[in-house]
């Protein structure tokens, strides 16, 4: 049952843009692993909590208005504008304001109107598009307004306001907005490679690429004598961690599709490693479809390895998923064989091969760190898995199967 909003204060606190302006979405997920490492993961939510976390100054008017709502409403809802996804529009009459973009699903939703020091609050009647056209007349005349949907949200337990002046407000505020009150998030499709979700966007290096390995092990130890570890899985865990800066609202909404996607830790997406796994030192065979590089082929030391099966060819912001069929020693290095043509790929003369490997998210949450309301950042972190492509090699075959076992002879 959806709560009744309407008698709700729609009160305009912004961010004073001292720290960040962070959203935080985050899905639950139940994960169910193996002494092997294999896991099994049911999502329970379908669409995520969203939460906004920032600083501001509220005065004069918005300050009262403030102070009221925390004294007199038990409740503590509040209608806040959401501000990383306002648009500038064109004011045409007291009905109607042109829009270069917007959200169709923004109809009977109630939106601020803000321009200089004016602001109220609109309903939305209908959108085609362009023209965003409101249920009542404005009260104020504008020119160039911003656009920004409202937010249901409620205030934490506490809350604490402070007072520089007389005048002025200093608050950090953590508002939850309420599940259900949202309008649906219009989610892109993928870019798949092998029927699953890519990420193929370059991270910052100003943190560089975080990788942390675990071993995972049962150690007996009675405190004298020898330290038994039965090491239960095949392979060890890795971690990495990435850093997005810098990034506009375009960029910000690819990160945050694909999280949407995989409903959190749930699903699982394709993604380079960003290292320069390979070196590549022999010209590229066109005819033959072979890379010559120097480095290790792990499936040729285990063939089980289930997490390093294919490789990306990375050169400036192009990524090139390849799968590997073979690696046969060459002189000075490898040749990797590829499942592309690479006569069809505009390969430049410096690019670097790095493991392409399957992976989730490592959390149920992903914040979003806004620095303006168009420029952020996102750092995240994602667990390797194992492939769960139906084929992998073996001494340079492919074998293919279907159920959990394969048996294999000589």
């Amino acid at each position: 049952m959806i709560e009744d909003w309407s008698d709700v204060p729609a009160i305009p606190v912004y961010p004073n843009w001292s720290s960040a302006y962070t959203e935080k979405y985050e899905f639950r997920t139940t994960v169910f692993e193996a002494n092997t490492g294999d896991e099994q993961r049911r999502s329970l939510r379908q669409r995520p909590r969203r939460s906004l976390q920032y600083t501001a100054n509220p005065h004069g008017e918005t300050l009262r208005d403030l102070s009221a709502l925390l004294t007199l409403r038990r409740d503590t809802k509040i209608k806040v504008p959401d501000i990383t996804r306002s648009v500038p529009g064109v004011f045409v009459d007291e009905t109607t304001i042109e829009l270069p973009e917007g959200d169709p699903s923004w109809i009977d939703l109630q939106v601020f109107v803000q321009e200089g020091g004016r602001e109220e609050m609109a309903t939305v009647a209908s959108f085609d598009g362009t023209t965003l056209t409101f249920t009542d007349p404005l009260v104020y005349g504008y020119l160039n307004p911003r656009i920004s949907p409202a937010r249901y949200c409620r205030f934490p337990p506490s809350q604490k306001v402070s007072l520089p002046t007389s005048q002025v407000g200093a608050m950090s505020l953590l508002l939850d907005i309420d599940p259900g009150t949202e309008e649906d998030f219009p989610i892109n499709p993928p870019l798949q490679f092998r029927g699953q979700d890519t990420m193929f966007i370059k991270p910052n290096w100003r943190d560089g690429v975080g990788i942390t390995f675990g071993i995972p092990g049962d150690r007996v130890d009675y405190g004298v004598g020898q330290i038994a570890v039965d090491y239960r899985q095949v392979l060890n865990t890795k971690i990495m961690e990435f850093t997005f800066l810098g990034r506009d609202r375009a960029e910000v909404k690819r990160h945050l599709d694909l999280f949407y996607r995989c409903k959190g830790r749930r699903g699982v997406f394709y993604i380079p490693t960003w290292a320069s796994d390979f070196e590549v030192v022999g010209p590229v065979d066109y005819g033959n479809n072979e890379i010559t590089v120097r480095g290790t082929y792990r499936q040729e030391l285990d063939p089980f390895d289930f997490s390093h099966r294919n490789i990306a060819l990375v050169w400036g912001q192009t990524v090139i998923p390849c799968g590997i069929y073979s690696a046969r020693p060459v002189a000075g290095g490898l040749a990797l064989k590829i499942d592309r043509t690479l006569t069809s790929l505009p390969i430049p003369p410096k690019f670097f091969v790095s493991w392409l490997v399957m992976a989730r998210f490592a959390s149920d949450e992903l914040a979003i760190e806004w620095r303006t309301d168009t420029v952020a950042e996102i750092s995240y972190n994602v667990a390797v898995m194992r492939d769960s492509f139906r084929e992998f090699a073996i001494a340079g075959h492919r074998i293919v199967f279907d159920g959990d076992y394969v048996l294999m002879g000589d």
